[in-house]
């Protein structure tokens, strides 16, 4: 399913950020770059349903409030039958499974449906780097990481790269970060003590 517009699904934790007090850092960055927005934007109805969850379980009639406010800048997706959702689920929670690191089967839900829909999941959620069909972003961080320089880190995992640029190696590997496959050898190979 191809649209016209660039397609952007927040996660559960980028609009519990939305939902915070109005003025606090995570609410702010995540504001700032709905203003620069190119594009439509949704969440999944299953990020609808967690957070129709935790409303009802923590009764916070504020945080409800400021979520419905937000809800009128953005539509909820859902899954059509013609979508081909299932065959995307199957085939991304057996790779993650192979992989030996899956993740939740709602995360893997909520993933599926971005890729699904060809869309860019907006997620604080570093462990979704680890889907590698899937278009990711992290708004709560202020700039992007190619932006702070660092090198042979690709894209979606290097905006979750870390701050500085001091991670060892087996960090980078071990929380899914994927090299180009051309630079993978060289790097381990000059960063290796």
């Amino acid at each position: 399913m191809r649209r016209a517009e660039p397609l952007y699904m927040l996660d559960a934790n980028i609009v519990s950020a939305l939902i915070d007090r109005p003025g606090t850092a995570r609410r702010d960055l995540c504001e700032q770059r709905l203003q620069r927005l190119d594009g439509d934007l949704a969440i999944s109805v299953v990020v609808d349903a967690e957070t129709r969850a935790g409303f009802a379980k923590s009764r916070s009639l504020n945080k409800e409030a400021r979520y419905l406010e937000l809800k009128r800048r953005l539509r909820v997706e859902y899954i059509d039958r013609d979508l081909g959702f299932a065959e995307v689920y199957a085939i991304e929670r057996a790779a993650l499974l192979r992989s030996g690191a899956p993740l939740s089967r709602l995360d893997t839900f909520i993933v599926s449906h971005a890729i699904a829909l060809d869309a860019t999941l907006v997620s604080n959620d570093r462990a979704l780097a680890r889907v590698e069909r899937l278009k990711l972003e992290n708004w709560l961080w202020s700039e992007p990481a190619t932006a702070r320089g660092l090198p042979g880190v690709a894209e979606p995992s290097a905006v979750y790269a870390p701050r500085d640029a001091a991670w060892p190696v087996s960090r980078h590997l071990a929380a899914g970060f994927r090299l180009p496959a051309s630079g993978a050898a060289r790097y381990v190979g000059a960063h290796a003590h």
